[in-house]
């Protein structure tokens, strides 16, 4: 099996199956050992060449799951969509394709924004180009004729390592109420996606798209209240933004700047349902945000 990118939550899944008993290679761009007993390939997806000057090993199943540096819509289609069709157009010139492919997406794929219960069945439309860009990407692996190619659309990760939101909770730094936006957060530990993975890898006949959520799709102020409850600190609430004075020509600035506030980009709001998940018979250890955080906290 061959674990592409195998950062925090590829190298938590890779481990997962090694305990299993399959043989583990991690294809990296950067020079860092793996834990025993994954192997180790170095080369640049987004660079073809790079991935011919190299023996990749011939995989049954591939589990694509990289995570980009920058936050930009070349820097997406060059990993996402480029990289996984080098690393097929890779493996497929030295032999056989894959069987399988776990392609790891996102539920930015998802536009919607009246705070609708979202199943895998449902559209997806994205506004922004990262998810524009996930759903390009989640065509790829069956344009190469990959016969079970898997897109497994994760929600925000969290979890040891991953406590951005805890640290500015106990900040201050987390306003809720005075008007501000309120949408749904969909959220996963970073155990159970990594679980998840191992588990599409290896189930049998996977769905080719698998929403890896927990069971409870909570609203930002929920979840930042019981963070500050349970460190001890308090809510703070939005400091009000004067009114500037109406200017009666706004320039061009001015104009796209409203445009911005407008944009549906600032406007998704889901409820993402992990049913067809569980469905396949998985378990998760963090079932909601609290179970998740409780066991961050508590250490």
């Amino acid at each position: 099996m061959l674990f592409v990118g195998a950062g925090d939550t590829g190298t938590r899944a890779a481990r997962y199956l090694a305990e299993d008993g399959h043989e583990m290679t991690a294809l990296r761009r950067r020079d860092l050992a793996v834990p025993l007993p994954l192997r180790r390939v170095q080369a640049d997806i987004t660079d073809r060449a790079s991935l011919d000057r190299v023996t990749l090993p011939a995989a049954e199943v591939v589990v694509f799951c990289v995570a980009a540096g920058r936050a930009d819509d070349a820097t997406y289609r060059a990993l996402y969509v480029d990289g996984l069709a080098n690393v097929l157009g890779a493996l497929g010139s030295t032999g056989p394709m894959p069987r399988r492919v776990v392609f790891v997406s996102s539920t930015a794929v998802y536009g919607q924004c009246e705070a609708e219960l979202v199943d895998e069945d449902a559209p997806a439309e994205p506004h922004r180009y990262n998810g524009r860009r996930m759903l390009e990407a989640e065509a790829v692996a069956a344009s190469f004729g990959v016969v079970e190619p898997v897109a497994a659309r994760l929600g925000g990760n969290y979890g040891p390592g991953r406590t951005r939101l805890v640290e500015r909770v106990r900040a201050g730094l987390e306003p809720v109420g005075g008007g501000q936006r309120d949408p749904h957060t969909n959220r996963i530990h970073v155990d159970d996606a990594a679980r998840a993975l191992a588990f599409l890898a290896t189930c049998a006949d996977p769905p080719s798209v698998v929403n890896v959520v927990d069971d409870h799709p909570a609203r930002r102020s929920e979840v930042v209240r019981w963070l500050a409850a349970r460190l001890g600190v308090a809510v703070p609430v939005p400091v009000p933004v004067p009114v500037p004075v109406p200017v009666p020509e706004p320039d061009a600035d001015d104009l796209a700047g409203a445009a911005a506030l407008a944009s549906p980009e600032r406007t998704d709001d889901k409820c993402v349902s992990n049913a067809r998940l569980r469905a396949l018979g998985f378990d998760l250890v963090y079932p909601t945000y609290r179970e998740g955080y409780a066991s961050i906290l508590d250490r």
